[in-house]
């Protein structure tokens, strides 16, 4: 079967899953509440997350406590932790802080699970299995175990057969190199685009930093690659900065943008780029790297690159990178563009 067949049959599947509609209100919050009821229905469910668990000393299963997603609390007050990361994007230090507040307490810490499409960086004592692994392990743990009614356990296997599908379509949709801008008509109709977009993201950023060395060190500089979500698309920003502002690049959706982030009014931040020849007095200079649609001499707004950051006033110009690029010409691009903003740091 060719991979545009199986997708068909995958999205297919999940527009006829009753149990699917029923888990688009909140995603993650949504199989968090279900795993807690299997765990607390069955103890042997936790075997599922943790294979080495004693189900015997499994005391409860809580959800949002210290803010963690869902706390296996055992007999001797130890703990299992379960981060549940399937509509957003894990970070290490998210876990990290986690395993301090339990210290803190003084309560044992076992062992930690993330669970997702995407893994990140994992602390000590901390696991990653996708949602496809646990579908398959609940459906056969559901085979084996004996249930109430046929009617619970073919709940719990329609839900397993849903998030392995779930799995599959947004693996499919990112597993190459590249990205895919435009409507993403498939993944709006299964309410996944958000999801595959911050996944694309996450991967273009993991390729950057594999290749960030060929980007020339600036002395006084800092070189930052982030990630981040706005207005419906991922954004990806490769800056250099300095003390006195932030230059670089920007791709949010199909706009590929030349950003200086400064504190100060937005026309005295245009003039300065304009001094480092960043920015073009015209837009229609721009036609040279790809469609330009601005209607003003520049684009502006407002917010920290970073937690905590000054420099909140983002001015930039932009020109349109098309609906779908591979990381290799993405990558190619930013490079090029690099270097012009490495001339305008040089020109202090």
């Amino acid at each position: 079967m060719d991979e545009q067949n199986d997708l068909n049959n995958v999205k297919e599947f999940l527009m006829g899953s009753p149990v699917y509609a029923m888990s688009l209100g909140n995603k993650e919050l949504f199989h968090s509440n279900f795993w807690v009821w299997l765990m607390n229905h069955k103890h042997e469910y936790a075997s599922v997350f943790f294979p080495d668990i004693s189900v015997g000393e499994i005391e409860e299963i809580t959800r949002e406590e210290g803010h963690r997603d869902l706390t296996i609390w055992l007999k001797d007050q130890s703990v299992y932790v379960i981060e549940n990361k399937l509509k957003s994007i894990p970070y290490e230090e998210q876990l990290e802080n986690y395993t301090t507040a339990l210290q803190k307490k003084n309560i044992k810490f076992k062992g930690g699970l993330l669970a997702g499409i995407e893994s990140c960086g994992l602390p000590s004592k901390w696991a990653f299995k996708t949602y496809k692994d646990i579908g398959e392990e609940l459906r056969k743990k559901a085979k084996q175990l004996d249930q109430p009614s046929p009617f619970e356990q073919n709940l719990i296997i329609q839900y397993a057969n849903m998030i392995i599908k779930i799995n599959d379509f947004i693996s499919q949709k990112t597993q190459e190199n590249k990205f895919v801008f435009g409507k993403l008509d498939e993944e709006k109709e299964l309410h996944l685009d958000d999801i595959v977009k911050k996944i694309q993201a996450e991967r273009f950023k993991k390729y950057l930093e594999n290749n960030k060395s060929e980007l020339e060190d600036v002395p006084g500089t800092k070189l930052e690659i982030t990630t981040g979500f706005s207005y419906g698309e991922a954004m990806i920003n490769v800056f250099y900065k300095l003390e006195a502002y932030n230059i670089g690049i920007t791709i949010q959706g199909c706009q590929f943008r030349r950003v200086i982030s400064k504190s100060g009014k937005a026309e005295e931040i245009f003039k300065f780029g304009k001094q480092k020849k960043y920015f073009e007095e015209d837009t229609q200079n721009l036609e040279k790297h790809g469609k330009v649609s601005m209607r003003k001499k520049y684009c502006k707004y407002d917010g920290s690159l970073e937690k905590g950051s000054t420099k909140n006033t983002h001015i930039y110009q932009w020109w349109s990178i098309g609906e779908e690029a591979t990381f290799q010409d993405l990558w190619d691009k930013i490079k090029e563009n690099m270097k012009v903003a490495k001339t305008c740091i040089r020109k202090q």
